[in-house]
């Protein structure tokens, strides 16, 4: 099994919603009458309890209107619970346009009251600058004030910030002691944070039995990345003792819940017989489910089974469409294999790349950079030192557009030896992004470690629009030995260019 297991997590933050839960406060409508003609004396009780019987549906037609009505005459008399249920409807945009600046002042003025949820919320606001400027300092402060006072999710969202040296001071220790506060209480997130944390080899507290320890807890509360993260452990034997069938388990259980690794990893499982009995319909099912969510490994996965027809009926289109996506996100193994696809002649090779907006002088501009001129007959030579090899490439079509001739273009590549037509053997260079894959083919001659491309080739490779990752990738294709794949990065690139 591929070693695809670690975790990408930021903050587990919770946010929170109305104060109390729906309850009755009307048994009937003569009591809502009630209620609302002391409301409409302006008693700020009477206006608070309304508008949760509106919000509620609660011997009254449920209206969020009314309710975000009335729980704002309450908050302008200073009823603190209604100030929080107000900035809880401006933030969601409940019964009145959404307003995080509103939000953010109705929180405030409940905070400043004690109220730990608003406190809690008004941090979260601050921690990511929604209807305030984004201030993680701010954020700490206020976490803090709910967090003293026992509020759990500001327990948890504090020692977030201790773990990440997010407007304090970078200390596992504080993150630990905010975290296990939160998670005695039973916070889930709290405990997957604690697991995270004693699994970071690079923190003094790592420890591989206390995440264990943490992770099964939030685990046994359905927390899907801890389910995961807890399936990685006894996989490998890592503060457990190592048990297939528990990481199988554990791994099933994230996937269920549509965690996409997990998905992934419970396919390798099946197709394996680890923890589980061998079973490629359930591995196709796995992997096409993570690949489904984008998941490039197990879309190249998918696609050898489509094509061995194990666990699926056999279907080379299938197969290429798969190879295709997960080639499309720089898969190496995906690219080769969809390379073979085309030269076995399973599927036919595209003949048309697909169209794609011609980049402007604008475009470059937006970047940044300030372009040369070159009047009319005049030469323009742009040279390797200014900016990278992919930016000079695209500074290159950019003008190339804008009516300048691309009059010779070498790319050195770095690392390969150029082989032409000679001995049944055939370099052909195909040109792909991080987006998307251009088959080709173009053929290329000469020995010398450079290869000059003609304006066929270069109209082609303008359809390379993607400026962050523009890289020349090569396939080799010799009698009898299939295909291989690899980037090519530039050594240099030498470009001129001509106003004609």
């Amino acid at each position: 099994m591929q070693k695809q297991f670690a975790v990408f997590v930021g903050l587990v933050l919770a946010a929170v919603l109305l104060s109390v839960p729906c309850m009755g406060l009307a048994e009937d409508t003569a009591q809502a009458d009630a209620y609302l003609a002391a409301a409409e004396q302006g008693d700020a009780d009477a206006q608070f309890s309304l508008g949760y019987m509106y919000y509620c549906g609660d011997g009254v037609a449920q209206d969020y209107e009314q309710a975000a009505y009335w729980f704002e005459q309450a908050a302008q008399q200073g009823e603190r619970v209604a100030q929080h249920n107000f900035a809880v409807l401006c933030r969601d945009g409940i019964g009145i346009a959404q307003d995080y600046a509103q939000a953010a002042y109705w929180f405030e003025q409940a905070a400043q009251q004690g109220d730990t949820d608003a406190q809690c919320s008004l941090g979260i606001l601050y921690l990511y600058g929604r209807g305030v400027d984004q201030d993680s300092a701010q954020a700490a402060y206020w976490f803090e004030q709910a967090a003293q006072q026992g509020h759990t999710n500001a327990q948890n969202n504090l020692g977030a910030l201790y773990a990440d040296g997010n407007g304090l001071t970078q200390d596992d220790a504080q993150a630990i002691y905010w975290y296990e506060l939160a998670a005695e209480q039973g916070s889930v997130d709290a405990q997957f944070n604690l697991g995270f944390l004693y699994e970071d080899e690079e923190s003094e507290f790592y420890d591989e039995a206390q995440a264990a320890y943490w992770y099964g807890l939030a685990a046994e509360q359905g927390h899907a990345r801890a389910q995961f993260s807890l399936g990685v452990l006894y996989y490998f034997g890592t503060g457990v003792t190592q048990d297939y069938e528990q990481a199988a388990y554990w791994l099933e259980q994230a996937a269920a819940q549509g965690h996409m690794v997990a998905q992934a990893n419970l396919g390798i499982m099946y197709s394996k017989g680890q923890g589980v009995e061998q079973d490629d319909v359930k591995a196709v099912y796995w992997f096409g489910l993570a690949a489904a969510q984008g998941h490039a490994a197990s879309q190249n996965s998918l696609a050898i089974r489509y094509v061995k027809g194990e666990g699926v009926a056999q279907d080379y289109e299938q197969a290429a469409y798969w190879f295709g996506l997960a080639a499309a996100q720089g898969n190496e193994d995906a690219h080769s294999n969809l390379a073979y696809l085309y030269d076995q002649g399973y599927v036919a090779r595209p003949d048309v790349m697909p169209a794609v907006a011609p980049p402007t002088i604008a475009d470059i501009q937006a970047l940044g950079y300030e372009l040369p001129e070159a009047a009319e007959g005049e030469s323009l030579y742009i040279g390797a030192a200014d900016v990278s090899q992919a930016e000079q490439l695209y500074i290159a079509l950019v003008l190339s557009r804008d009516g300048m001739q691309i009059h010779d273009m070498i790319l050195y590549m770095a690392g390969m030896t150029v082989t032409g037509d000679s001995g049944g053997a055939t370099t052909k260079l195909t040109v792909s992004s991080s987006m998307q894959k251009y088959p080709g083919p173009y053929d290329i001659g000469g020995s010398d470690g450079a290869i000059a491309l003609g304006e066929s080739q270069l109209t082609d490779f303008a359809a390379a629009d993607d400026t962050a990752s523009c890289v020349l990738r090569y396939v080799y294709h010799s009698s009898g030995s299939g295909a291989s794949v690899g980037d090519v990065p530039f050594d240099a690139a030498e470009i001129l260019l001509s106003r004609q």
